[in-house]
């Protein structure tokens, strides 16, 4: 098992736990909570890999797809011990944030694309998911919300995998996803946020 799919394993098991638990807060029933697992899953990197003219890795991984309905189904009937561990909840976002942001960036270096395109696919593919989450459980995307530094994070660390990625692949996926997962993390304590409209 190489180290990208390591990568994809744990970052979409862990936004699939991320987005159930919203599900759940939100008293969805099964099929409810198993649907925002795998959309906040599988939703950005399946977007990612339209644009690229690839089928959707996830289709091709039957495994992954039972992944996410088992931790899915398990994040409900373990709800109530999980509430205690709401900050665990947020690590595991910021996992599957930075960890697909630097897979959405290996795949546009894949298909020759350049700094910006990379960056693009990288913060698509790790905000993506969350994107569509918060749209069908009827929020504001997390990404539009001031105080919440997210897509910003996710293209910061598939910059950094673009750069560092001529001198080691695989040293820059680790602190490709080091970067956005600490940038992610500190802003939260930090309460850092980009400049808002005032008007």
């Amino acid at each position: 098992m190489n180290l990208i799919t390591i990568i994809n394993w744990i970052g979409t098991l862990a936004f699939a736990i991320s987005g159930a638990f919203v599900g759940v807060k939100k008293r969805f029933d099964l099929l409810g909570i198993i649907v925002l697992g795998a959309v906040t899953a599988v939703g950005g990197g399946a977007t990612r890999d339209i644009i690229v003219s690839h089928i959707p890795m996830v289709f091709q991984n039957e495994a992954l797809l039972w992944g996410i309905i088992i931790v899915s189904s398990l994040t409900m009937y373990f709800s109530e011990g999980l509430k205690k561990f709401e900050l665990l909840l947020i690590y595991c976002d910021a996992m599957g944030l930075a960890l697909f942001s630097v897979l959405g960036a290996q795949v546009g270096i894949s298909v020759h694309f350049h700094l910006l395109g990379v960056t693009f696919l990288g913060a698509l593919s790790g905000a993506g998911g969350g994107l569509i989450r918060d749209l069908l459980s009827n929020e504001v995307p997390v990404i539009f919300l001031p105080g919440e530094i997210y897509a910003t994070a996710a293209a910061a660390g598939a910059a950094v995998f673009y750069l560092l990625y001529p001198y080691s692949p695989d040293s820059a996926l680790l602190i490709g996803a080091g970067v956005t997962f600490a940038i992610r993390i500190i802003s939260l304590h930090r309460k850092w946020s980009l400049p808002a409209a005032g008007y």
